[in-house]
């Protein structure tokens, strides 16, 4: 059976506080097999806000923070989502969203991700540096995406 190249992250809250955050898989859409070596993947300025499933907390990743990981499933997204929500920021006229991605396996409830959307946004920031909105109907956009841009 022929394992599969995943990006992978480890969530930033600190030992032990979130053991199972470490790794978390990231979608990748055709996922190679692992003889085929590692995708370029993501670019160099590649940037996204992650908030993970486990202690509810987001940071902000970057390229040097993905590693590639094997899994033994070509579809590893059978039973885990990865949302992405768009936030409206605190300032009413700034109009910049705030873009955050979350992963979530398939068994949560739309209000277990609700309650994580709500705790994980706590540092996210828009484009020009505004927290987000305090209430959680200021969400624009959440949707199940295949690829963490």
């Amino acid at each position: 059976m022929p394992n599969f190249w995943y990006p992978t992250v480890n969530c930033k809250t600190p030992d032990p506080d979130c053991v199972f955050g470490r790794p978390t898989f990231l979608p990748y859409p055709n996922p190679p097999e692992i003889s085929e070596g590692q995708p370029d993947w993501p670019k160099l300025d590649w940037k996204a806000f992650l908030v993970c499933q486990w202690c509810e907390q987001g940071y902000d990743y970057h390229q040097d923070d993905i590693d590639w990981g094997a899994a033994p499933l070509a579809d590893l997204w059978v039973q885990n989502h990865m949302f992405c929500a768009e936030l409206k920021c605190d300032q009413g006229n700034c109009g910049l969203p705030i873009k955050l991605h979350i992963f979530a396996s398939r068994s949560k409830t739309p209000k277990d991700v609700a309650r994580i959307l709500l705790a994980g946004s706590q540092n996210a920031r828009c484009a020009a540096g505004h927290k987000p909105a305090p209430v959680l109907p200021d969400v624009l956009t959440l949707k199940n995406v295949a690829l963490v841009e």
